[in-house]
């Protein structure tokens, strides 16, 4: 992944893209995972998700450095909502239930 550039769109018609300089493999699921994305003191973007299933799974993050940023159409920065659903993912027992589809 390092190398590779990530793209966020704005509500104000702009596109950020930053360079991806880190990536980080599991991180604990603690109090202080996000302890070092809070303390950044220069601009960057961090990502992270679960590399398991569970909420308690530990983290992947991925660091970003800025590059610059580009004005973007309003249907690219404004995409119509058209997710899918895994068709294996299990199906939610319970209100609130995360990890599965509805």
């Amino acid at each position: 992944m390092i190398g590779m550039w990530v793209e966020v769109y704005t509500d104000d018609n702009q596109r950020h893209i930053y360079e991806i300089t880190r990536v980080i493999r599991h991180v604990p699921d603690s109090s202080s995972t996000l302890d070092e994305p809070l303390a950044a003191t220069t601009d960057q973007l961090w990502l992270q998700t679960s590399e398991g299933h569970a909420d308690t799974s530990d983290k992947l993050q991925v660091v970003g450095m800025p590059i610059g940023v580009l004005a973007a159409s309003q249907a690219d920065a404004h995409p119509a909502l058209t997710g899918h659903v895994c068709p294996d993912a299990p199906r939610c027992t319970a209100p609130g239930q995360s990890g599965c589809r509805r």
